[in-house]
């Protein structure tokens, strides 16, 4: 195992353990009380017996908002996603939030909810504003919930890691059973010297979006991850599944773009077999629900990748 698992007694450990239960952790020796590794978690909560003896990957849509009543769950499953995110879910009427997330246990999904929209602050005194605790006291016991997404970018927004700590803590103390996912683009040591608070998250997700193949700054995003990692958690890598077409200096993504992203920041370097991809309903950027090569090319690889069990190796 290329890392150490330094880790001290805290309250979060409870919520870092189940985490690491339901994910595929590191890939080596884990802690006593953990899973070993991919393809040995036990069946747990939000994953399906056979998911969990199959030792499934996350395989992660983001932004999937409420499009009706069903939303695009069968379709979404039926293009081997398991898990989606909504960065909108906690704003909703309560009804709407709740039908949101039947529809999504109806296909099997799991739900990763952004609370981050009710940040107030970004340093040590900030909190989250009360719509955030009312909406994790109502949904915290719902069979779809699997995460909550606490904050996107710290270290653009510049919040800082005592801000960090104190928003996973208030949402523990609320809900000390479902892990919590940060998300990040840190691929300077700098957002990593001045942002990086790995006490603050049972979740890691990186992202480092190509324009349009992977150049420098994904390398170092994944040279830092390696670097600056220090204990064993589950980490996702999101790949860049969109168009921009009102940004001309975003160049669009060119045919075989998400197998060659694949390639780079999961199966070569295998830090994490967990993918996201960015994303599904980006008006007015053009994500895989509403580009249909990029429709085509995510079937493509999610036929090769996961549902040929071979492929996986190579």
């Amino acid at each position: 195992m290329r890392y150490a698992f330094a880790r001290r007694p805290s309250p979060r450990l409870p919520g870092a353990m189940a985490a690491c239960l339901l994910l595929s952790c590191g890939q080596g020796p884990a802690p006593a009380g953990l899973a070993a590794g991919i393809g040995q978690e036990p069946p747990s909560a939000g994953m399906t017996a056979a998911q969990s003896a199959a030792g499934e990957p996350i395989v992660l849509m983001w932004q999937v908002q409420q499009s009706g009543p069903g939303g695009d769950f069968a379709v979404l499953r039926g293009l081997g996603v398991n898990t989606v995110q909504s960065s909108r879910i906690a704003t909703w009427p309560s009804g709407e939030a709740r039908g949101y997330l039947d529809a999504a246990q109806r296909e099997g999904l799991r739900v990763i909810a952004y609370l981050g929209v009710f940040r107030d602050g970004t340093g040590p005194g900030c909190s989250y504003a009360p719509q955030a605790m009312r909406f994790i006291d109502e949904f915290r016991d719902h069979p779809a919930l699997f995460a909550w997404h606490s904050l996107d970018e710290p270290a653009g927004h510049r919040i800082a890691p005592a801000c960090q700590r104190a928003l996973y803590e208030a949402i523990k103390r609320r809900d000390p059973s479902h892990p919590v996912m940060i998300s990040t683009n840190n691929d300077d040591a700098a957002d990593y010297d001045g942002y990086f608070a790995e006490d603050a998250f049972d979740i890691y997700e990186v992202h480092k979006y190509v324009n349009p193949h992977p150049a420098a700054a994904q390398g170092r995003l994944l040279e830092l991850l390696r670097a600056r990692r220090t204990r064993d958690y589950p980490v996702i890598i999101t790949l860049r599944a969109f168009n921009a077409p009102r940004k001309p200096l975003r160049l669009d993504m060119r045919e075989g773009s998400l197998e060659e992203q694949y390639e780079f920041f999961i199966a070569k370097p295998g830090i994490t077999r967990n993918v996201g991809f960015y994303g599904w309903e980006l008006a007015p950027n053009r994500g895989i629900r509403d580009d249909p090569g990029l429709r085509d090319a995510f079937a493509a690889l999610m036929a090769r990748r996961f549902r040929d069990p071979e492929a996986r190796l190579r």
